[in-house]
C-alpha cells in the first residue's frame, strides 16, 4: 500500500468540511460513534444516484446500527445542497471538489481500462434500466469509489478502495461491518 494511504487498524485520517445543511463535519466530531465514510464519483453518475437511492432507502437499518453515514462526491456544493433537499437525505452529503478527503484516504482516479472495466459496463447498465440517467458531470468519469467505517476510538475498521467506477462495496456487507 502507498505510504501514507491508512490502513485497517490504523488512525482515519482528519477532515474539516461543510455537509450539505452547511453542517460542519469533522472525525472528532463522531469520536465515540461509529461513522461508514462513503466515497463517490459525482452526483450526475448513474452508479452514483444508484447508490445514493440505495442509501436513502435504508436510511433506517444504518441509523438502527448508531452509525453515522458520511458521503463524500466531487460535485460543487450547490449541487450537494439541492440534491440534499430535493431527496430529504438524512445521512452527511459532503462535497469534496477539491479532493482533499479523497486524497487523504487513497481514493484515486482510476485509468479508461478502470471505466471501461465489465463490473463497471455492468452496473452502469444496471443503474440506468433502473432509471438512474446520466446527469451533469460534475467531476471526473475516472474517479473510483471508496468505503471505510471508522470505529469509535478514530481507527479504520473496514477499508475498501474501488479498482473500477462500480466497484462499491454492497450496502449489506458495510451494514455487516457496522454491527
Amino acid at each position: 500500500m502507498a505510504q501514507g494511504v491508512p490502513a485497517v487498524g490504523e488512525t482515519a485520517p482528519a477532515f474539516d468540511l461543510d455537509d450539505a445543511r452547511g453542517e460542519r463535519l469533522t472525525l472528532e466530531r463522531f469520536r465515540g460513534r461509529k461513522v461508514a465514510l462513503i466515497f463517490l464519483r459525482h452526483l450526475g453518475c448513474p452508479i452514483c444516484r444508484m447508490e445514493l437511492a440505495n442509501l436513502q432507502r435504508r436510511q433506517d437499518e444504518l441509523a438502527q446500527r448508531k452509525a453515522e453515514v458520511v458521503v463524500f462526491v466531487e460535485s460543487p456544493a450547490e449541487s450537494v445542497s439541492e440534491f440534499a433537499r430535493r431527496k430529504d437525505v438524512r445521512f452527511h452529503v459532503v462535497a469534496d471538489a477539491q479532493h482533499a478527503v479523497y486524497s487523504a484516504y487513497g481514493i484515486e482516479r482510476g485509468t479508461l481500462a478502470a471505466f471501461l472495466a465489465p463490473g463497471a459496463l455492468g452496473k452502469a447498465l444496471r443503474a440506468t434500466f433502473r432509471g438512474h440517467l446520466h446527469g451533469r458531470c460534475e467531476g471526473s468519469e475516472l474517479q473510483l469509489p471508496g468505503d471505510f467505517i471508522v470505529d469509535a476510538e478514530g481507527k479504520i475498521a473496514f477499508a475498501h478502495r474501488g479498482t473500477h467506477i462500480g466497484d462499491n462495496t454492497p450496502l449489506d456487507t458495510l451494514l455487516q461491518a457496522l454491527g
